[in-house]
């Protein structure tokens, strides 16, 4: 229904119904900040062409949210926008996404699906941390800037790349040290080469 959205200029402030299944009404270009916070009743939202970016914490705590599609429009996912959806499966983002915030998808515990676009340029700190079913990540040769973190915890890891070596510079934002905080063995990664639609090779040696 209609009445269960609250939109402002273009913005979804706002839902205040309690469906499961729910679609965003067309001409929408942003879901705004907690716009879905803890909305538990939610198991599956539709996200039409147009919307434009995904602000910060807008569907954190919707703990039964299971599948989530990103249409070419999405250009960003803010800070914590799928913080804790601990019932999330698959995120399957279009070519089109530029951004994905700090904390994103923190402590989805059943994500196992992420194919990250070509058109990705910038991924925030843990963005994907304590994804405890997240085994491995396919980052395009694109992404220009990865925060501190963006895999830890959760277990052992694996980093595919279409770039044959881990690009100048970023050593120091994929791997985690002592320095940190944290323990080694909860965040390690090998690092790995993959062409898209094509053979992936990863040398066992690589490993931080």
């Amino acid at each position: 229904m209609t009445d269960d959205f609250k939109i402002t200029d273009g913005v979804l402030t706002e839902y205040c119904g309690s469906a499961a299944r729910v679609k965003i009404p067309d001409g929408v270009r942003a879901v705004g900040y907690n716009a879905f916070y803890r909305k538990k009743e939610l198991r599956e939202i539709e996200i039409p062409e147009g919307v434009e970016c995904i602000l910060d914490w807008a569907f954190a705590g919707c703990v039964r949210l299971e599948r989530v599609f990103f249409p070419p429009s999405v250009k960003s996912v803010g800070k914590g926008a799928f913080l804790g959806c601990a019932a999330l499966k698959e995120a399957a983002f279009s070519e089109g996404l530029e951004k994905i915030g700090t904390g994103a998808f923190k402590f989805c515990k059943n994500l196992s699906r992420a194919y990250l676009p070509r058109t990705l340029k910038a991924i925030g700190a843990s963005a994907f941390g304590e994804c405890d079913s997240l085994l491995c990540l396919y980052f395009p040769l694109g992404v220009e800037r990865v925060g501190k973190e963006v895999l830890a915890g959760g277990g052992f890891k694996t980093i595919f790349s279409e770039a044959r070596e881990k690009p100048h510079g970023w050593d120091a934002d994929f791997d985690v040290s002592a320095d940190d905080g944290w323990e080694i063995a909860r965040c390690c990664t090998i690092w790995g080469y993959c062409e898209r639609n094509g053979e992936i090779t990863y040398d066992p040696k690589n490993r931080e």
